[in-house]
């Protein structure tokens, strides 16, 4: 709050919300940009579990002892960043090149996030649409390893 105000982009109950053209990531209310950037979060998004895919591909072909191995190496790996981007989530007064890292590592976290939908889609909670996009997250990637 600034003198009795809340911040640009805050609003709602003890500014406690995004107002319209915000979305929330982490603690923060940020400005929305154009739809490209929607768009580039969610190639992001995709990208990760393309890694994912090509990950677990590698590591299901070969002799035994080296698909137990390299599943090990993958999954120490993929906690290691997830581990690195709850750090991000402490509200800390980061620098700006580090938030800008734990925000981009969130992806591990599969942080719906990071694809604004608030920005794309008018709805009336966007906590209500982040939920059902997060429940959904095992069907897209089920569909995205079939193919």
């Amino acid at each position: 709050r600034v003198h009795g105000r809340c911040a640009v982009g805050y609003g709602g109950r003890l500014c406690g919300s995004c107002l319209p053209g915000y979305y929330r990531l982490g603690v923060r209310c940020i400005r929305c940009a154009s739809s490209l950037a929607a768009l580039a979060a969610v190639l992001v998004i995709l990208g990760g579990f393309a890694v994912a895919a090509l990950l677990l591909w590698l590591n299901t072909r070969g002799e035994e002892n080296l698909k137990l191995y390299g599943s090990a190496a993958f999954m120490i790996g993929f906690n290691a960043l997830q581990i690195a981007a709850i750090f991000g989530s402490l509200n800390l007064n980061w620098p700006p090149v580090a938030r800008t890292f734990f925000n981009a590592l969130s992806f591990a976290n599969f942080n719906i996030e990071l694809t604004s939908p608030e920005c794309s889609v008018s709805v009336g909670n966007p906590f209500v649409l982040k939920f059902f996009m997060t429940m959904a997250l095992p069907l897209f990637g089920l569909v995205f390893l079939s193919i």
